[in-house]
């Protein structure tokens, strides 16, 4: 379904976004991968290459920073001409930031890469999907974008104002028969995930039976291209298994 298009995955060297891209790779796209650690964009360009990709291209780049952005958005009409697929799925967070605790700096840090990089790429990039009226932006929010957390309010306020923008995004291009899909996933099994179990692997029956794969949100991300360009879908939520999470209420 994607020979011969060009996806840029933010965070693509590693969890929702490597498995995002490979997915991408089993049919047939050329890749952008973009991170900050370069030897793990190596390591997630050899998987999407073993995976049937036309070309992967990896780009280090600090999305904290609206020069580097400037500068891969850039690089990436130079390379591709057009970037046909957009997924702005990289973020940050930190264990607490409520309006009782944590830096501000993370909360600034927070804001900067999971919502004003993806607004500042997406400007970038988008004129030239409407000009060719072809085009898929992912944003990778999450079910925190609908239900705010006591303690990660900065993270959900981010989730929140990325959904909004998203929303927005739709609401422009759409005509332009550019899809912009929004897909919220709930609590997935990545790295960081793995390493809680293995420091303490009584959790492993919490974790392990309980939260969604990586996968998971990768096959809702196919879904945009799955369905006809009469279809767009706009949201998606994805929930892991019950119980629910108590800090989701």
């Amino acid at each position: 379904m994607l020979r011969g298009k060009w996806c840029l995955v933010t965070g693509g060297n590693r969890g929702i976004g490597m498995t995002v891209a490979v997915a991408f790779a089993k049919e047939g796209a050329s890749l952008m991968l973009v991170a900050r650690d370069e030897p793990a964009l190596a390591s997630a360009a050899q998987a999407c290459t073993e995976a049937g990709a036309g070309e992967v291209v990896t780009r280090a780049a600090d999305l904290g920073d609206p020069g580097e952005i400037d500068a891969l958005g850039e690089e990436a009409l130079a390379k591709c001409g057009t970037v046909d697929v957009l997924v702005n799925n990289a973020a940050y967070t930190v264990p607490a930031s409520s309006p009782l605790e944590g830096d501000p700096n993370d909360f600034d840090k927070m804001i900067a890469i999971n919502l004003s990089a993806p607004i500042r790429l997406t400007r970038l990039l988008a004129p030239k999907m409407a000009e060719k009226r072809d085009g898929v932006i992912i944003n990778v929010a999450s079910v925190y974008g609908h239900v705010p957390s006591a303690m990660w309010g900065v993270y959900s306020a981010t989730k929140h104002g990325l959904k909004g923008w998203s929303h927005s995004c739709a609401a422009t291009l759409r005509p332009k028969n550019v899809k912009v899909v929004c897909v919220h996933p709930g609590c997935v099994y990545t790295d960081m995930a793995r390493k809680m179990v293995e420091k303490d692997p009584s959790l492993a029956e919490t974790i392990e039976g309980r939260l969604m794969a990586p996968e998971d949100v990768a096959e809702a991300c196919m879904l945009a291209f799955r369905t006809s360009a009469r279809c767009c879908p706009t949201d998606i939520t994805l929930l892991e298994a019950p119980p629910v999470q108590p800090h989701y209420t």
